[in-house]
């Protein structure tokens, strides 16, 4: 079974689709941003540079919530933020 969607994994070709997706940064940080998030406020997050995975687990009752979604990024912002002041 497919769902008829093209995925192009060519990880030579800087275009293809693969690379479009790896190569999101952080724009605050510039370390390369890897992430996956369910529709009910989960959130898995990689940050390879500061070796640091931060996850959310949630039941939000509207997923569409967009308070909820930046509530939580400025959350997760906030933990990285402290954890980068007490490595120093």
């Amino acid at each position: 079974m497919t769902s008829g969607v093209k995925w192009n994994e060519d990880y030579v070709d800087p275009r293809s689709d693969v690379n479009s997706f790896s190569g999101m940064t952080d724009g605050s940080r510039g370390s390369r941003l890897v992430f996956a998030t369910g529709i009910f406020g989960q959130h898995i997050q990689f940050f390879p540079s500061e070796k640091l995975i931060m996850v959310s687990m949630s039941a939000w009752p509207e997923w569409t919530d967009s308070g909820r979604w930046g509530a939580r990024e400025a959350y997760l912002q906030a933990v990285r933020s402290q954890i980068a002041n007490a490595a120093r």
